[in-house]
């Protein structure tokens, strides 16, 4: 990749320190940002059963390996078992099904979408997981959307504690205590939604002079806060020039006090992570 700068998670395996979300790509632009982000350097990609873009996906990686002579292994494809595939049979189903529509023999990250407390039986769905780890289908594990309970429930009630939660993470909402926890147990933090979303927050952010200090985007800045914090952020993006201004965040350093700057705008969660649903509710 671009940068080579990994995180190393908590069952010895490497994921790529950056990657690429892909909600709400579909069909054929979801095919065209990805093979774009390939070129661009992205070597993670995020997707879930729920995106309906596994296939795009699959195919497009495929496409650039066989084109470029890149290593298969190289590129970290993650995906989701949706809630309602949670327990053991369905969620064993939904895994294959996956596969399938990747066109892969092994998937590298798996992850459990939205598992609240409500659901009866996470316990019963992680063991599932972890027979198909394994028996060598998956390669890691892990959970998003998650809340602190479910985490502890987890990492105390089995043999293996998620190598990544997958939640909304940016600089309006830099989740000090999930991502504390996260230290404490050993598990990567990943951020979706890594720039705060809606357009209308970033007209006039208020990092814009560290910005101007750096010589360059404000975009890059709340990349580059992400990276020194430790998390892996997704960004999504189907316009070349951002996708390759994203990723082009390792030639400068953030300050301690410009890092407290950028985390001065965040405010706490005002929902439980599990309550963004299992992406249904927002068209995902």
């Amino acid at each position: 990749p671009m940068n080579g700068v990994v995180r190393t998670l908590n069952d010895g395996s490497n994921i790529p320190a950056i990657g690429f979300g892909t909600i709400p790509l579909r069909g054929p632009d979801c095919h065209h940002a990805v093979r774009s982000a390939l070129d661009a350097g992205y070597r993670l990609f995020d997707s879930a059963a729920n995106y309906h873009n596994e296939n795009e996906i699959g195919r497009a990686v495929q496409e650039f390996t066989n084109q470029s002579g890149a290593e298969q292994f190289d590129i970290v494809i993650q995906t989701k078992v949706p809630a309602r595939a949670h327990g053991r049979d369905s969620a064993v189903l939904a895994v294959s099904d996956s596969l399938q529509l990747l066109g892969l023999s092994r998937i590298d990250l798996v992850l459990l979408h939205a598992p609240n407390p409500a659901t009866a039986n996470l316990l019963e769905t992680w063991e599932a997981l972890i027979g198909l780890r394994d028996h060598g289908t998956i390669r890691s594990l892990g959970v998003s959307n998650c809340s602190a309970e479910a985490l502890r429930t987890l990492a105390s009630q089995t043999s293996v504690v998620p190598a990544v939660h997958q939640l909304e993470l940016n600089a309006y909402l830099a989740q000090d205590e999930m991502r504390a926890l996260h230290t404490e147990l050993g598990i990567v933090t990943q951020a979706w939604n890594p720039l705060g979303g809606g357009a209308s927050a970033y007209i006039d952010p208020p990092w814009i002079g560290i910005a101007n200090a750096h010589g360059v985007t404000a975009d890059q800045v709340v990349m580059r806060w992400h990276l020194q914090l430790g998390n892996v952020p997704l960004p999504v993006s189907n316009k070349i020039p951002k996708q390759r201004a994203l990723m082009d965040v390792f030639g400068f350093e953030l300050t301690d006090e410009e890092m407290a700057q950028v985390s001065a705008h965040s405010h706490p969660p005002t929902t439980e992570p599990w309550n963004v649903g299992d992406g249904t509710n927002l068209g995902w």
